[in-house]
């Protein structure tokens, strides 16, 4: 099943998508805001099949923004609860020193450990 995130990335790319597909269609090329701008009859101010060098811009620009965010969906590591945890093995002489001079933090540690290994995270 997907989760939110995918579903909120899915959804931008298919907008990125649409909004490329509208501005391509007729509609949009003889709207009023293009149709007052005066074309320039300079070649070198066009790219190939007549598209402004600005319009080819922005859509390589939204192009590469969504398959960039496409890319960032995907995981490579399954998510464990015992990641970032690692059982404390203090060495004896310190181990000595915990229990007499901080008892608190000594049954902390061993807390932390029968946690970890309750949850299968050591043995």
């Amino acid at each position: 099943m997907l989760g939110l995130g995918t579903w909120i990335k899915l959804g931008a790319a298919l907008a990125v998508v649409a909004a490329l597909a509208w501005s391509h269609t007729a509609a949009y090329r003889a709207g009023p805001m293009l149709s007052a701008v005066p074309r320039s009859s300079d070649p070198s101010t066009f790219f190939a099949k007549g598209t402004p060098p600005m319009r080819q811009f922005a859509i390589w620009t939204m192009l590469l923004f969504a398959g960039l965010s496409a890319a960032g969906c995907q995981t490579t590591a399954p998510v464990s609860e015992c990641d970032g945890w690692r059982k404390l093995t203090p060495a004896a002489s310190t181990r000595d020193f915990i229990i007499r001079n901080d008892r608190p933090f000594a049954e902390q540690v061993a807390a932390h450990n029968t946690f970890g290994t309750a949850r299968g995270c050591w043995k």
